[in-house]
């Protein structure tokens, strides 16, 4: 066999991005261009490399298989590489162009798009700064919820005119899993609606990456979501929380804790009482707000979790979820070669810290539920059945019946299992839902305090003899 070739690096003939396209497209051709170079620097250094090996006696076979070997690795490094990071520019710059160009889609789609780059590459756009990556935030009514007292409570009377006063006394946060964000609580036809003329001009401006911040709100007769169907049912409020699914849980958990410290404080309602519901990892950030000690190891970290009444999960993995398992051969697969070790060392750490946070919550330590804080865990199966063996086996398709209604803590659980719904279509089945609505219909109405006040302020002592 003749000695193998260098392989000629082949002409790109794509047409050069147009003046005004997007820097994604532009940084897309880079990448494409500049691993193609690389490719064949690297497959020339290899060919002479492997053909003064071959000439050596007795170990031309040997080297022969290994060429194959590395050939076969690399080729498809790079050819990950180039689709791999291709695919993740061109969600970029279906982002840049949805949000950028005028009469836009739905804000509902750009955001959808927003928040698949920031589970795959959160962490790193928050560590850059780079506007693509999502600050957390409370949405109500499509809006982004203000955190200035007097600003909050306009929002609010706008929004809802009609709305008692009492409405405001209890609060749900709705919390969503990885790769989402809130727009996954909406009711189908309420969440594609499209945006009235200043909110597409708002997408249409150069700062349209909060184009996702407005969206409609519900119109009666239109499909509801969960959270929209219990405001109306049980006279509460439905707050919606955005945030990096791309960050650690934990870091979200702090976040998510602090945040809501800040909103609790200028809600016009005194004292609001809180329930949080988690779909999903969003359970899990949740849970961490809710269960979170101060520096001291002394709870609560923050006044607002003494108002927390109830946490609900959702297909949450307390105790891990089936696909894990995939996760973890194809990050061993990536650490068999020196080519791909670094993406597989990745893979690992994130996979590290979620192993330690889990095995943390899983200790036998006092909980949320032992907290005062109610703790209902719902799992669902793709099965009818769940009391078969293969009902637990299927799970929801990502989280496991076991591992959704685990919970090591003692107190104030309890926990449902639903068949033939999967782990997205959990959130719009009628069956989840009524469930939901039974748990917090539960929970003892406290009494309204007799007056609100906002921002917080002392009590004024009533002259003497008044």
């Amino acid at each position: 066999m003749s000695p193998r070739q260098p392989v000629p690096s082949r002409p790109h003939t794509s047409p050069a991005t147009p003046a005004g396209g997007s820097v994604s497209r532009t940084l897309k051709l880079g990448l494409q261009q500049t691993t193609r170079q690389v490719e064949a620097v690297h497959g020339a250094i290899s060919a002479t490399a492997f053909g003064l090996l071959r000439r050596i006696p007795f170990v031309g076979l040997p080297v022969r298989i290994a060429e194959g070997i590395h050939d076969t690795i690399a080729g498809g490094v790079y050819a990950v590489a180039r689709h791999g990071g291709g695919a993740l520019l061109d969600v970029a710059a279906s982002v840049e162009e949805s949000a950028l160009a005028p009469g836009a889609p739905t804000a509902r789609r750009v955001g959808a798009l927003r928040a698949a780059l920031n589970a795959v590459a959160g962490d790193q756009l928050a560590a850059r700064g780079n506007p693509l990556a999502i600050a957390m935030g409370v949405f109500c009514a499509g809006q982004r919820l203000p955190l200035d007292a007097g600003a909050l409570a306009a929002m609010l009377a706008d929004s809802f005119p009609a709305r008692p006063a009492a409405a405001l006394q209890r609060i749900v946060i709705f919390v969503h899993g990885f790769g989402c964000d809130e727009n996954i609580w909406l009711g189908g036809s309420s969440a594609d609606r499209v945006a009235d003329s200043a909110d597409t001009a708002r997408a249409a401006s150069a700062t349209a990456l909060d184009a996702a911040d407005t969206e409609p709100g519900r119109q009666p007769g239109i499909d509801a979501g969960i959270g929209e169907r219990l405001a109306d049912d049980l006279g509460l409020t439905s707050l919606y929380l955005r945030y990096n699914s791309g960050l650690p849980i934990e870091d979200n958990g702090r976040a998510l804790g602090e945040l809501l410290e800040t909103l609790v404080a200028a809600w016009p309602a005194r004292r609001p009482e809180i329930v949080l519901i988690g779909h999903s990892a969003g359970g899990l950030v949740a849970r961490c707000a809710c269960e979170a000690v101060d520096d001291a190891g002394e709870w609560p970290r923050w006044p607002w979790q003494r108002q927390a009444r109830m946490l609900i999960c959702l297909a949450t993995p307390h105790g891990g979820a089936p696909l894990e398992k995939v996760a973890d051969l194809a990050t061993q697969a990536l650490g068999l070669s020196p080519l791909t070790a670094s993406l597989g060392r990745s893979a690992s750490e994130r996979r590290r810290r979620i192993d330690a946070l889990r095995r943390d919550l899983a200790e036998p330590r006092p909980g949320a539920a032992t907290r005062g804080i109610a703790c209902r865990l719902l799992g669902t199966s793709l099965a009818d059945d769940v009391e078969h063996p293969l009902g637990e086996w299927l799970g929801d398709g990502v989280v496991s019946l076991s591992g959704a209604t685990h919970h090591p803590a003692p107190g104030d659980v309890a926990s449902r299992r639903i068949g033939g719904v999967g782990h997205f279509a959990l959130l719009h089945d009628e069956r989840v839902y009524q469930q939901v609505r039974e748990w917090i219909a539960a929970l003892p109405q406290k009494a309204a305090p007799k007056a609100t006040r906002r921002p917080r302020k002392a009590p004024v002592a009533a002259p003497a003899g008044g």
